[in-house]
């Protein structure tokens, strides 16, 4: 049995749901597990606990939530098992573009996508305000080709976005499947902390974090205790995009193991005027090279 509200609220409407302790499976095509509209509200909250949801039909999310142009929206999805099988269905897609003070919390949950073109979570903050993302203590498996990211995190346009991922587990398996993709876009004060996580890709052209913060102002980027595996070949383990401003940023005591060839375990694009340094991310992360068309750490101006 599905959980559905797609009927649109009246704007400033303000909602309450829990969803606690369900057991919900669906098979059919464009069949999604659970379906919430909340668009356009005002201090609403939606919890999504103890739950166990798979979906066997294509274009069948597990969880959809659309809090766009949301204000003070409060998401908190915790304990969740989630299994999809078709092609085409995320685990979990959350829709907060255009939202203010909206407060995302992702706990202890397990991803797992079968199909290709099967992103495991995906959150669209792009154009919001004082967005607060923190994703803990979940694994994420894609096992399906071409499954672009296990985790993806747009705050392209924003201000005062804050993204904080920790103790979290990414593996793709297939190629053209990025670990975890970050979008800073042209956004302000953009705050990313990503610590303790471990990420694998194990299909060619399958980077193992991108972090695009081109043309962002006063942001912030740091990264610690990660390990990054990354088996296929051009597959970068870390790779960070920063032009037109500078950005305050640590990333240190990571790992990156590169299996592949011609592939970085750290590969910036920086045109801020030296915001990253070569030989410091050199010496305060550890690498492991496996083939010599492969290096450690190129930081292009």
């Amino acid at each position: 049995m599905a959980i559905s509200r797609e009927s649109s609220p009246e704007p400033g409407q303000s909602i309450t749901l829990r969803i606690e302790d369900n057991l919900i499976a669906t098979s059919k095509e464009s069949s999604p597990g659970i379906l919430l509209n909340a668009d356009l509200t005002e201090n609403s909250r939606i919890d999504i606990i103890k739950n166990s949801i798979s979906t066997t039909g294509d274009y069948s999310p597990a969880i959809t939530i659309s809090a766009i142009e949301s204000e003070g929206m409060i998401i908190n999805a915790s304990q969740i098992d989630i299994i999809t099988k078709g092609d085409d269905s995320f685990g979990i897609f959350i829709d907060a573009f255009g939202s203010k003070d909206t407060d995302i919390q992702i706990s202890e949950t397990s991803i797992i996508t079968e199909g290709e073109y099967s992103l495991g979570m995906f959150i669209d903050a792009g154009y919001s305000t004082a967005a607060d993302i923190q994703i803990s203590e979940t694994d994420i498996t894609t096992e399906g080709e071409y499954s672009w990211v296990g985790m993806g995190i747009f705050a392209y346009d924003s201000t005062n976005a804050d993204i904080e991922i920790s103790g979290t587990d990414i593996t793709t398996e297939g190629e053209y499947s990025t670990g975890m993709g970050i979008d800073a876009y042209d956004s302000t004060a953009a705050d990313i902390q990503i610590s303790e996580t471990d990420i694998t890709t194990e299909g060619k052209k399958s980077p193992g974090m991108f972090i695009y913060a081109y043309d962002s102002t006063d942001a912030d980027i740091h990264i610690s205790g990660t390990d990054i595996t990354t088996e296929g070949d051009d597959s970068v383990g870390m790779g960070i995009g920063a032009s037109s401003n500078s950005i305050d940023n640590t990333i240190k005591d990571n790992t990156l193991t590169i299996n592949g060839s011609n592939s970085w375990g750290i590969y910036v694009e920086d045109d801020t005027a030296g915001s990253f340094n070569q030989t410091d991310l050199e010496a305060k992360n550890t690498f492991s090279i496996a083939d010599s068309s492969s290096h450690e750490v190129q930081v292009l101006p």
